[in-house]
């Protein structure tokens, strides 16, 4: 028996779904609370390097952490999420 998909219909995916439209634009987001810091920062990029480098930036000044150490890093890239 062969199945016959409908065009999309336009309706949103659901949550964690992960079939989504290509064309959709999403944004990533990472904050100091994902990763267990008490702090209300928030990042936004387009991908996960620009994250990365506004979090080495943060986590520098305001963390007195010069280098992000891997293991954080690890944390970091984890915790980057899809936001539309």
């Amino acid at each position: 028996m062969r199945l016959r998909l409908k065009p999309w219909s336009g309706c949103k995916p659901r949550e964690g779904s992960r079939f989504i439209r290509s064309n959709q634009n999403f944004m990533k987001e990472l904050t100091c609370r994902d990763i267990g810091v008490d702090c209300d920062v928030k990042f936004r990029a387009d991908t996960d390097e620009e994250i990365m480098t506004q979090a080495a930036e943060h986590a520098a000044s305001e963390h007195n952490l010069p280098t992000i150490p891997p293991h954080i890093e690890q944390k970091c890239r984890a915790a980057i999420k899809d936001v539309a």
